[in-house]
């Protein structure tokens, strides 16, 4: 059968490509040494969309910005934020409804949690046996990984970004502290020795075995129990090496992690379609030096923290880190950099095969953990999937085998035809702007009529008396003038703000809100639509809910690669061991069907349907009790006598959790005894080729089909009152 190359087969280009192409092409391709074609890749990804990668992160620190208050200020030509100047009493304030825009939005992405179910592909029997603790421990995964913070960190970076980034990879000390066996090897003999007659062939146990003697060594005349001859041949009994254990010490497991990682530290080609086809990624920041001398003790590690600018994402954090946010109406940032001379610029790129499918090694190539690779090897072999590379500075720190696709996922706010990056909240940004505008102007007014300007006749008031606050006393320098003291002092009357300028404001905060996301309910504490009865508002939620359900449809789908990636990494690492203590009801051979599966071909990771949407706990009361109700059987659509079939698309229907890959009692003890009729069978094949000697048979003979039978029946007997059941008889037959 052709190979066919992953490569074509997932970028969808050209119909089934044999793998053998891309290793002719390789014959033609200029060589170079392995370390300069590392250095083209990677400058190849620094180099790439550097004008368009400015634009995105201006964009993206103007809106963090925005956010955290700090609105008094503009992103200049250099790409750093620059502060507005102003004087102290320049009537300038922020009201920041970008904050309350975002934590609303932010609600119900927290409250969105698309439930994954994992179920047998095709319905087989033996990987529903997978399925059931493959479920559980995704449940627990979720629980301790996809915590309260990291939701959160997720939805806020969605938001306000349009994107988010989860990195998924298995750490060695991060699980749970258990008491590890300490062993040792210890040779042991399996069976006692025997003494074969060589005159009759008859076989006799030797109880009494002299101490060191060894196969063929003479022990002295033996006769025969059969035909009391002394010609016998002592047979020493099979010796082999076992574990022992010896003690025990105190261990911490590995156990998958999952991360939020900042966008501002992503570049991914612009005109990728999503981040499993894109031709390459990479993730830069800032690392303490400590760490990376710790990981990498033989690496020149040189490059220093210095910020650069352009199109690098380190600019931009660092000037949101350094920011404390807007205080009364001033700025307060620091006015220098902080020193971070123990930070290391370091950065990692992930390549897909298309991008080093053409080279082969000229010479032996020792990569950094020792692993040598020969020459004339193809680098598409070495790195079938992917290639991964960290560096600091022009150090290369790691070249391992890895596909971006097991570890990365990207979830987009909202999608952009023909772009990877997804919007965030951004335009809502020129709305804050004018209402900043509007709202100052109103403060100056406000302030303006609160003390109005003040006209004095300086014959008889002294300006140095008159401080115009409240309770003062003047002391005219003579008698008052002709026509009273109003004609002394003289006070302009106010001009009051016109109804359309607040009228202006509603507008303008209605606005913002249909470009955040639409209607929302007025227990938010945003201005909206007077909606107070309960009614009203459960309509305004669920025209909201109308609007993000685009959205969140995409987290659910960006849960459903988690999920999946997060599996992969508890097969890849044999993680399974330690997580089944922690499962319920399990059975050692479900851990062990778990383990033979593959997570891609046999089993079937998806988001619930509609899960993704929030629901209240009226609405699945509801269900509930509509479930229980259904056909006018006792327990409704939880009956057993309903079928399958049936069962599960009721369950889906009324979005509650299905249970129909979870297999009863009589299913499971019905697999288990086919595996262990199975199991005599293999033992009964090998039985029937060994005579009693214990020599090979010329003519193989097996068990009868009546032997074969009751010896079943002994191993794993039938229960009528557990295995008689429908769904039993369908398994067995």
């Amino acid at each position: 059968m052709t190979e066919v190359s992953s490569v074509a087969e997932q970028a969808g280009i050209g119909r089934f490509v044999p793998n053998e192409s891309a290793h002719r092409r390789s014959v033609f391709e200029p060589h170079q040494n392995w370390d300069a074609f590392l250095g083209s890749l990677t400058d190849k990804v620094d180099r790439a969309d550097t004008q368009a990668n400015i634009a995105r992160h201006r964009k993206w620190l103007t809106v963090m910005r925005f956010f955290i208050g700090e609105q008094l200020g503009f992103v200049n030509d250099a790409g750093a934020w620059q502060t507005i100047t102003r004087n102290p009493g320049d009537p300038i304030y922020v009201v920041n409804l970008l904050q309350y825009f975002v934590n609303a939005l932010l609600k119900d992405y927290v409250r969105s949690q698309a439930i994954l179910d994992v179920t047998a592909r095709g319905g087989r029997m033996d990987m529903r046996l997978a399925s059931r603790p493959a479920a559980e421990m995704l449940k627990i995964i979720q629980q301790d990984q996809i915590t309260a913070t990291s939701i959160e960190r997720d939805g806020k970076f969605a938001i306000l970004l349009g994107n988010t980034f989860r990195y998924t990879i298995c750490t060695a000390s991060t699980g749970k502290y258990r008491k590890e066996p300490v062993t040792e090897k210890v040779r042991i003999q399996l069976m006692g020795s025997s003494a074969v007659c060589l005159d009759c062939g008859s076989v006799s146990e030797m109880t009494e075995m002299p101490n060191g003697v060894e196969e063929g060594q003479d022990v002295g005349p033996q006769e025969c129990p059969e035909c009391g001859s002394d010609a016998t041949e002592i047979v020493q009994g099979a010796e082999t090496d076992i574990t022992k254990i010896k003690g025990f010490e105190n261990k911490q497991t590995p156990d998958v992690q999952t991360s939020i990682v900042d966008p501002f530290e992503m570049k991914l080609p612009i005109s990728a379609e999503n981040e499993v086809l894109a031709a390459w990624l990479r993730r830069e920041r800032f690392v303490d030096y400590s760490k990376m001398r710790t990981a990498f003790p033989w690496a020149e590690i040189t490059e220093t923290a210095a910020l650069h600018t352009g199109e690098t994402p380190l600019l931009a954090q660092a000037q949101i880190q350094q920011s404390p946010g807007n205080v009364g109406g001033y700025i307060t940032a620091y006015n220098t950099t902080p020193a971070q001379q123990e930070l290391r610029r370091f950065r990692q790129y992930w390549f897909r095969p298309e991008e080093y499918a053409h080279y082969i090694f000229e010479q032996a190539e020792t990569l950094a953990n020792g692993e040598v690779i020969p020459a004339g090897t193809r680098a598409i072999d070495h790195f079938p999937n992917g290639l991964y590379v960290a560096q600091c500075g022009q150090t290369k720190l790691e070249v391992a085998p890895e596909d971006k696709a097991d570890v990365w996922t990207h979830n987009r706010w909202e999608v952009v035809p023909d772009a990877i990056w997804g919007y965030g909240i951004d335009h809502v940004i020129q709305g804050q702007e004018m209402q900043n505008e509007v709202f100052s102007l109103v403060y100056e007014h406000i302030m303006h009529n609160t003390t109005p300007p003040t006209i004095i006749d300086p014959n008889f008031i002294k300006r140095s008396d008159w401080s115009n606050k409240p309770g003062m006393v003047a002391v005219l320098k003579q008698a008052a003038p002709q026509g009273g003291i109003q004609s002394a002092v003289w006070q302009p009357q106010g001009r009051p703000v016109g109804g359309d300028t607040f009228g202006f404001l509603e507008m303008l905060k209605g606005d913002m809100q249909l470009l955040a996301g639409g209607a929302f309910s007025t227990a938010s504490g945003l201005p909206d639509v007077h909606t107070n009865t309960l009614g009203g508002m459960q309509i305004q939620r669920d025209q909201a809910l109308a609007q993000h359900v685009s959205k969140l449809n995409r987290k659910a789908e960006a849960d459903v690669k988690t999920g999946k990636q997060q599996l992969r990494v508890v097969k890849k690492y044999n993680l399974a061991q330690y997580y089944f203590p922690r499962l319920s009801d399990y059975s050692e051979y479900e851990l062990q069907m778990f383990e033979q599966c593959d997570i891609d071909a046999d089993l079937e990771i998806k988001a619930r349907p509609q899960s993704w949407i929030p629901r209240s706990v009226l609405e699945q009361r509801g269900d509930l009790e509509a479930a229980l109700m259904m056909g006018g059987l006792p327990l409704g659509i939880f009956n057993p006598e309903i079928p399958r079939s049936i069962k599960r698309l009721g369950l889906e229907l009324l979005n509650l959790p299905s249970q129909a890959e979870q297999m009863g009692a009589d299913e499971r003890n019905t697999l288990l005894n086919i595996v262990h009729l199975m199991e005599f069978a293999e033992i009964g094949e090998q039985a029937g080729q060994i005579d009693e000697s214990g020599q090979p048979m010329d003519q193989p003979s097996g068990p009868s089909p009546e032997e074969a039978l009751m010896m079943g029946a002994n191993v794993a007997p039938v229960r009528y009152r557990v295995d008689d059941h429908p769904v039993c008889i369908e398994t067995v037959i």
